[in-house]
């Protein structure tokens, strides 16, 4: 297995830091890449080990917010989990006879996941850069071009 795959990402190792956690802003987080990551590691970590510390450190994150139900559903849906909202805070209990599913997270965190895009984009253009290749940022079809060419409908003539 890779190393990249089985490094826990750092939102995650930061969100056990309640001074940290004041600080962070569920907004701005919920439009970031790392969000994508942290999901994707906490619902792994849920369904394999039945570790639920990330899935939780992450719902109190969002606490009180919109954004809480849409991880709440995403950790339903995902990992087979009943999450339920008690005057203690939250009870996570996996569901018996439930299936994980595979789910596209841009339903779910479409911010997040064109921040995601925007990362890979700017990546792809950093390393075409490093070789030396001009990113191709114009058109290179013959129809976007203002001339015409022969033997094209109509023959290039004007009636």
């Amino acid at each position: 297995m890779s190393k990249k795959g089985t490094n826990r990402p750092a939102l995650l190792r930061h969100l056990g830091d309640p001074d940290l956690v004041a600080l962070i802003s569920a907004e701005k987080l919920s439009r970031s890449a790392q969000l994508i990551a942290a999901v994707r590691w906490a619902s792994v970590s849920a369904m394999a080990h039945g570790d639920t510390t990330d899935m939780r450190r992450l719902l109190d994150v969002f606490h009180g917010t919109a954004y809480q139900s849409r991880l709440i559903r995403w950790f339903e849906d995902r990992c087979g989990m009943l999450i339920t909202r008690t005057d203690k805070g939250l009870e996570i209990a996996r569901r018996k006879g439930a299936i994980p599913r595979e789910l596209i997270e841009r339903e779910y965190f479409p911010e997040a996941a064109k921040a995601v895009a925007d990362q890979a984009a700017a990546k792809r253009i950093e390393a075409l850069m490093r070789k030396g290749v001009a990113p191709n940022s114009d058109s290179s079809c013959i129809m976007d071009k203002g001339r015409r060419q022969p033997g094209s409908f109509e023959g290039g003539r004007r009636r």
